[in-house]
């Protein structure tokens, strides 16, 4: 009872609630700017590591839909003849300006998020016809190659989901399967789990709500439910099964950037590649925050606990509360004059989830810290305090909702409500479809793009693969059991089938047990700048090495290939007989001028002329394969 009275004590008035929410909308007034009957705001935008303007932007995000979303939020919960205005005026500069154009939470397509809030609270005729008009503007709408919530194509179908629950459009739908199917295509299997957008500036594909898995986890989250697909919520329930195995080795989802936001990160990163140190690219990073880190992912569990309850959701949630508590006494410590409040990164997006999850699982710690934060927020903003925005440039403000004031606004009004409003940060999507949807769970696709060169040895040889995996199989180790299994029955009589498989084998093996794509990326960034250096005075004394990542393989059928890991992905490249023996003597190592000899005797020459011209020509050939990276100066 004690506990839950120093709760009670923690909770602020009502009145102190809405005087820190009168100092963020006149803040809001005194920086709108006026286009004819509208108001609209200038947010930051960075256009280096330190280098920033602020503009005009259209996003849920960063840009006026969000601080258009905060004020109606604003006008629905507290009624002001002054608010109503300004919120008003908002969405009269958003209607004539929105535009078709990128995906996402960061992307035009969200600016329609708070027009469909409006919408649903009014259900007037005539906003209706106009957003469905807005909507028409994005019928051309692809996918693109990105798949994350913030710039990707998750975040475009939460949106898309939010317009067919609203309206019921028929091309929506339409679109929104394409979206989904182009999702489940694009998915990537890992050793355990799948995951989606992979890039050079990181260790593994990256954790978390806003620019990793968690995110796109949750998002078919929201489709399987919508569309009554369980195969969707297989592939979310992969999703994060992928991240569960990073917080099974480290005890916390880390931060797998490697980004080189410094010029001279760069440089250091190449150092240490020199050096011999490896830590660097595989040591991650730490951060517990909504965009990367136990905050946002707990958010998906917690939906994910919501609609499917079981026991492993219920862990990872429990282990979500607790690092975010943790970090939440830590940051307690510090000045709260220094801190970022912002949603995406800051401590209103991680109280957020301590008070959404804490009253979820009735966990009292969590709430107190959650009280204990709303009075030292109320105090700052009573207060000639500045709010600081959550990009790194210092003392300066951005009106934005996930970056700026606008959240801090948002997150007050949710705990006034006692989380009545949505939390935008995960949004949900209520109802059902007219009609379900059955999206086939990619096992066969998992094998065609992993696979190909098998199964269409496999096709040829007129040998039906699809046998190979049962239904709704989700299992990867299964799956490659299965093929391997299935290989090695018709292998003997179809060695071309077996030829393809070790090698796809070995490629698979590369691209699973890549240490840090970071490392092969910067590996190749001194390969080549060794060879500039190098070339002009490249001579027969110079030792050369395999890279080391190459792999060679050859067969009975006398086939030949190299397989090479650049970044996150390798690439089988067939070889003629003789590039394949003059790779192979340089795998452990070889001045230039002997492997010349080795490889000379190979070869029939009558004169010494001739002689000389095949040593020109391999040397040129050496030349050749150290530019391709397949033999370098240093295994790094």
């Amino acid at each position: 009872m004690q506990g839950i009275a120093s709760i009670q004590e923690a909770v602020p008035t009502q009145m102190m609630y809405l005087q820190a929410l009168e100092k963020i909308v006149t803040h809001l007034e005194a920086t709108a700017l006026r286009e004819g009957d509208g108001v609209f705001w200038e947010s930051i935008e960075m256009t280096g590591y330190d280098q920033w303007r602020r503009e005009s932007r259209l996003s849920l995000y960063s840009g006026n839909a969000g601080i258009a979303l905060f004020l109606h939020e604003l006008t629905r919960h507290v009624p002001s003849e002054r608010y109503s205005t300004l919120s008003e005026k908002s969405f009269k500069w958003l209607l004539t300006n929105i535009e078709p154009g990128s995906s996402g939470f960061c992307g035009s397509i969200s600016s329609v998020f708070p027009l469909i809030s409006l919408y649903q609270q009014r259900r007037d005729p005539e906003i209706k016809q106009k957003i469905l008009r807005i909507m028409d503007h994005f019928r051309d709408l692809k996918p693109g190659n990105l798949h994350e919530i913030i710039n990707g194509n998750a975040g475009t179908l939460i949106h898309l989901l939010k317009w067919h629950e609203t309206f019921q459009t028929e091309w929506v739908f339409e679109k929104i399967q394409e979206f989904t199917r182009h999702l489940m295509k694009s998915l990537k299997w890992g050793e355990v789990g799948c995951f989606w957008d992979q890039s050079d500036h990181q260790i593994k594909p990256l954790c978390g709500f806003s620019h990793g898995v968690s995110g796109i986890g949750y998002v078919f989250l929201e489709l399987g439910r919508y569309l009554n697909c369980p195969d969707l919520l297989q592939v979310a329930d992969l999703a994060f099964q992928y991240e569960r195995q990073w917080l099974h080795k480290y005890s916390f989802w880390p931060d797998l950037r490697k980004a080189a936001y410094k010029p001279e990160t760069e440089t250091n990163f190449l150092n240490s590649l020199r050096k011999g140190e490896i830590g660097p690219f595989t040591t991650p990073g730490r951060m517990e925050a909504w965009c990367h880190g136990a905050p946002g992912i707990g958010l998906a569990r917690l939906r994910a606990h919501r609609l499917t309850p079981n026991q492993t959701y219920f862990s990872d949630l429990k282990a979500a509360l607790e690092i975010s508590k943790k970090a939440e006494k830590q940051a307690m410590n510090a000045p709260f004059a220094d801190q970022n409040l912002t949603l995406c990164h800051g401590r209103c997006g991680n109280i957020d989830f301590l008070l959404e999850a804490g009253t979820y699982l009735e966990d009292e710690e969590s709430l107190q810290l959650v009280g204990k934060f709303k009075q030292q927020l109320i105090q700052h903003l009573g207060g000639d305090n500045l709010i600081k925005s959550g990009y790194p440039i210092g003392d300066h403000e951005d009106p934005s909702l996930f970056m700026g004031t606008a959240g801090i606004g948002y997150f007050l009004l949710r705990c006034m409500s006692k989380l009545r409003i949505p939390n935008i940060m995960a949004p949900e999507v209520h109802g059902a479809s007219p009609s379900n949807v059955h999206i086939e769970f990619p096992s066969i696709s998992m094998l065609e793009s992993n696979f190909p060169m098998t199964l269409d040895a496999l096709k040829q040889e007129e040998v039906d693969y699809h046998d190979i995996i049962n239904d709704n199989e989700s299992s990867i180790s299964s799956i490659l059991e299965r093929l391997k299994l299935h290989v090695s029955n018709v292998g003997h009589e179809l060695p071309g089938v077996a030829d393809a498989y070790a090698v796809e084998s070995q490629k698979w093996q590369l691209e699973t047990q890549n240490a840090s794509h970071a490392l092969a990326y910067y590996r190749t960034i001194a390969c080549e700048q060794d060879f500039r250096q190098k070339k002009e005075g490249l001579s027969g004394s110079q030792v050369l090495f395999t890279h080391p990542t190459l792999r060679l393989h050859t067969s009975n059928q006398e086939t030949y290939v190299a397989i090479l890991l650049k970044a996150y992905h390798a690439n089988v490249i067939p070889l003629e007989r003789f590039q394949f023996e003059l790779l192979s003597t340089f795998q452990n190592g070889c001045r230039i001028e002997d492997a010349i000899n080795q490889l000379a005797q190979l070869c029939s020459t009558v004169s010494m002329s001739e002689q000389n011209q095949l040593h020109g020509l391999i040397f040129s050939q050496i030349e050749q394969a150290i530019q391709g990276h397949f033999l370098v100066f240093h295994r790094y």
